[in-house]
Parts: structure tokens; C-alpha cells; sequence
């Protein structure tokens, strides 16, 4: 199936995305050959990590590249990395954005102020790694939540797990208040996968395959959800099949109700960005393999 084409054919898909791999941006177009695999070059390139479902794979395959190198090279230092999931309380009636102002919130209260930066130093967080993930469940809707991978010096000791666990819930708390969300509870709101290996992901962070803390922070384009609950791709893929216009008003609701949804999927924050193999980050439509902005 060619979810590329099914988003284009939608008459609310922007203009730029629908000429992604259809318009050429110079007076020819070439196909090349490059480990076995036959790819256009010289067509035009969204670089829509969200929206664009051939662009977001290339983008997300890259970036799990570079931050499983990266990993790879904190861990073979003798350094330490712990996944936490940061979850708003979503209801059935909720809206997306609604949701998403209120996820966006409690993180920047995470890391906000003094309490803060104290808990960085006595724990050893040399910085963070944030990446956002949508799904759909018939029964609770939207479920908006942040993969945030910490960066330590040494692993997490059961007192430190407890004094971050309380940071971030207390936060998430506050924020879910002031947006009118109930409270979320101690066991699902945070979780906290502590001193996480990068070349060796336990079960906890296995969503099918061998896969590593790299592909949970980046790979939301190609997760299966649990029963019941789809990504955004397969919503719009659902629709195509099946013609349920719920499918399609979820579909609208996601590329139309933020338009913060246009930012990297993928953030490295702090510190420790500095210190990843191969310095900056590529512009995502260069990512993709198009033209860079």
C-alpha cells in the first residue's frame, strides 16, 4: 500500500506534500541503485517527519542510526541511560490538542527551575533526549506521549528512580490541573526503565524484534500498538480501506489540530548533544533525502 499516494489524494494535504516524490526540482530525474535497493533522485522532498509517510520512515530510520552510534559510544565510556514515558490522562472525548498543550506543558515544568538542575547534578544527568508518539485506542482515544531517554553518568540507584519518579509526576500533576485533566496515577502517568543498554534492549522497551532504546526513541513510524490503538498511519491506511469516516475525521484531527506537529519528531537536549559522533543533526528534508532547506 502506497500511503504516501493515500495522504496526497486527501484534499486538505498540503501542496508541498503532495508533490513529495511526484515533481522534479531539476530537468531530470534519475533512478539509482544503492545496496540492492532502486530509489528516484532529482524529485522533490517534503521532509514531513509527521505527515508524510515515506519522508517520516527515512527520516526516523536515520536519526535511530545515529542515536544507536551515539549510545553505543556513552555506554562503551563506562556511562548509563535510563527510558522514562511521560503519559497525560486522555479520555475518549479528548482532543488532541488539547492533549498535546497539556503533555508539552508538564515536561517544560520538568525541567524547568532550580529543583530541576539540583536532581541533574546529584544524579548525574548529563542531558536528555525527548521524542513524541501518538496513538489511537477505540476506548480512551488519544494517546499523545513523550519517550524521554536520559543520559547519566552511572546507573540509577533505587532512591535516585524514586526522586525522579516524584519530579516528573509532581509536575505532570500540576500541569494536568491547570488543563483541566484528571490526576494522573502513581503507576502509568511515569515510567521508568532505569540503566537501559544500548546494544542490548531488556523486554521492557521490545515492541516486536531486537529492538533497542535507539528505535523506541525513533522509530513510532513503524511501532504495531496494542490491541485495540493504531498509529496515525495506520488510521490513515484504515481509512483508505475501509471508508469509515471516523477514520478520516481522526486523520483530519491529527495533520490539521497542531501545527507544532511541522518540529523534529526526534530532540536531543543539554549537554550531551555535543558529545554525539558526527556533530549536527542534518535538516530533516536533507534527511529524507531531498534538498536541504
Amino acid at each position: 500500500m502506497n500511503l504516501r499516494a493515500l495522504a496526497s489524494a486527501d484534499p486538505d494535504t498540503p501542496e508541498r506534500q503532495r508533490n513529495c516524490g511526484v515533481v522534479p526540482v531539476g530537468d531530470r530525474v534519475e533512478i539509482r541503485i544503492k545496496d540492492g535497493t532502486a530509489y528516484y533522485c532529482g524529485l522533490e522532498t517534503c521532509g514531513n517527519v509527521w505527515l508524510c509517510p515515506v519522508c517520516s520512515a527515512k527520516i526516523h530510520h536515520r536519526r535511530a542510526a545515529e542515536l544507536r552510534e551515539a549510545l553505543d559510544t556513552w555506554e562503551a565510556q563506562g556511562h548509563s541511560a535510563s527510558l522514562v514515558t511521560v503519559t497525560v490522562p486522555h479520555n475518549l472525548a479528548d482532543r488532541l490538542a488539547k492533549l498535546l498543550d497539556a503533555e508539552r506543558d508538564a515536561w517544560k515544568r520538568v525541567t524547568q527551575g532550580a529543583a530541576w538542575q539540583r536532581l541533574k547534578r546529584k544524579v548525574g544527568i548529563a542531558g536528555h533526549i525527548i521524542a513524541l508518539e501518538f496513538t489511537w485506542g477505540d476506548q480512551n482515544g488519544w494517546h499523545p506521549h513523550y519517550h524521554v531517554l536520559l543520559i547519566h553518568d552511572q546507573d540509577l540507584n533505587a532512591a535516585a528512580i524514586a526522586q525522579l519518579h516524584a519530579h516528573v509526576h509532581s509536575r505532570l500533576a500540576a500541569a494536568c490541573r491547570d488543563h483541566g485533566l484528571r490526576e494522573p496515577d502513581q503507576l502509568h502517568a511515569v515510567r521508568i526503565d532505569p540503566n537501559v543498554s544500548a546494544t542490548a534492549a531488556g523486554a521492557y522497551v521490545a515492541k516486536g524484534g531486537d529492538w533497542t532504546p535507539a528505535e523506541e526513541m525513533t522509530r513510532g513510524d513503524l511501532k504495531t500498538s496494542h490491541t485495540g490503538s493504531r498509529t496515525p498511519f495506520q488510521i490513515l491506511a484504515d481509512y483508505y480501506q475501509t471508508g469509515d469516516t471516523r477514520d478520516r475525521d481522526l486523520w483530519h484531527q491529527y495533520t490539521t489540530g497542531d501545527p507544532r506537529l511541522g518540529r523534529r519528531a526526534v530532540v536531543p537536549r543539554s549537554a550531551w548533544a555535543d558529545a554525539r559522533p558526527g556533530s549536527r543533526a542534518r535538516a530533516q528534508r536533507r534527511a529524507a533525502g531531498g534538498r536541504g532547506r
